[in-house]
């Protein structure tokens, strides 16, 4: 009876977490206008914006240790609902405060709340184990991508009229929905034997190496997905800049809108077509979708110098740009999937928390990097080296497809 229980338990979960990792994919509606709510309602300057990012970030790295052990002791069902508290506690006094420390505070738990709430793909990985169902984890996580993509693609739409309304009303907004996630979180649950160390091997404290592929994989998604992050930006703001140079404010406003809206929707198909391409592919996906990044590097940079043809121009750079917005969520599915299949039941809390700081320490990395180039010359240089760096990110991933093959850990 207890297993007909589980079962039935399991069924409804499947249900609700595409749902929930879904609405959980970031703060909705704060993304959409952090700029304007920072810049216009709490008055700060694009150097104080740029202190927010780096400190809270920097934070969030040096809490690895202590938030690696909390995560380890009280188990992946507690950590997203810790996870989702915070990312509550976060919104609020970043819309209720106007003091620059405390919206500080609030952007460092808001990263680390993100933490705990990746627990939940450690949560589902371990459910569909426990009812061998593995394989499935794609296919569900990729729904789950779909309806981010989806209702941040809304937002996209209503965010910009909803702020001149009242300023305050997004935050408000993204308040609601995360008090709903909070709740939702209660119906999710870690059933498996791993939700949390037993008392054995708490008390063995034995650390948890990490492989060399592990790193591999670490390494390999820590820059990839600076890429993604520092690409996207820099390569709207290129676009933008090129746009400028022709055309009038307001006709930049508007095609920088329209290309912006395209590259929503190349998000929610990258999503949908992903999980077909990603049944027959398999293992060499790392290789297309690091063919893909070079690909959009190469457009941006071609139509940057492209000055024969204004259509043919930001039709080659608008390419290069959705290209980024179509595999971003893609290749995020990709890693979590290789490195928890890749990783003993032991090492699945520690490997989740590991993908996140790889991604902060990267994008950190690539950042510095980008400031760097561009106090000595234009942008287009920080997307020829961000190019640069995704032919290195090629050949990585040509290795970790020979270390999988080799030892025996195909997805």
């Amino acid at each position: 009876m207890e297993e007909v229980k589980k079962n039935t338990y399991l069924k409804n979960f499947y249900k609700i977490f595409p749902l929930f990792n879904g609405l959980t994919g970031d703060l909705l509606f704060y993304v959409a206008i952090d700029t304007l709510f920072y810049t216009i309602v709490k008055g700060f300057s694009p150097d104080m914006l740029s202190l927010l990012t780096t400190v809270s970030a920097l934070f969030c790295i040096i809490l690895k240790i202590p938030i690696t052990k909390i995560i380890e002791k009280i188990g992946n069902t507690n950590s997203v609902r810790v996870g989702t508290f915070g990312l509550i506690l976060a919104s609020v006094i970043i819309t209720f405060s106007g003091n620059f420390i405390l919206i500080m505070i609030a952007r460092i738990i808001y990263l680390v709340s993100i933490v705990f709430k990746n627990m939940d793909n450690v949560m589902l990985k371990n459910n569909l184990i426990l009812q061998n169902k593995e394989d499935d984890y794609a296919k569900i996580i990729s729904r789950s991508n779909t309806i981010y993509a989806t209702i941040t693609m809304i937002i996209a739409f209503v965010a910009g009229s909803l702020f001149n309304i009242n300023n305050y009303l997004p935050m408000y907004l993204c308040i609601m929905f995360c008090v709903i996630t909070f709740i939702m979180s209660f119906y999710l649950k870690d059933v498996s034997a791993n939700d949390k160390q037993n008392k054995e091997e708490k008390a063995s404290k034995q650390k948890i190496k990490i492989s060399k592929i592990i790193f591999m994989v670490l390494f390999f998604y820590g820059i990839f997905q600076a890429l993604i992050d520092i690409g996207q930006g820099n390569s709207k703001l290129l676009i933008q800049y090129e746009l400028t140079n022709i055309y009038d404010v307001t006709l930049t406003a508007t095609y920088l809108s329209v290309i912006i809206t395209i590259s929503r929707i190349a998000r929610i198909v990258g999503n949908i077509t992903f999980g077909k391409l990603y049944t027959k592919c398999k293992d060499k996906i790392s290789m297309i979708l690091c063919t893909m990044i070079i690909l959009s590097f190469t457009l941006l940079t071609i139509g940057y110098f492209f000055n024969y043809n204004v259509l043919i121009k930001f039709v080659l750079m608008a390419i290069g740009f959705c290209i980024i917005l179509a595999i971003r969520d893609s290749f995020k599915l990709y890693i979590y999937d290789l490195a928890l299949k890749i990783s003993t039941e032991k090492e699945r809390q520690a490997v989740t928390i590991y993908l996140e700081f790889a991604r902060r320490i990267g994008s950190t990395i690539v950042s510095l990097m980008a400031t760097a180039i561009l106090a000595k010359v234009t942008l287009i240089y920080v997307i020829i080296c961000l190019l640069m760096l995704a032919v290195i990110e090629l050949v990585l991933s040509i290795k970790i497809y020979k270390m999988i093959k080799k030892e025996g850990m195909c997805i």
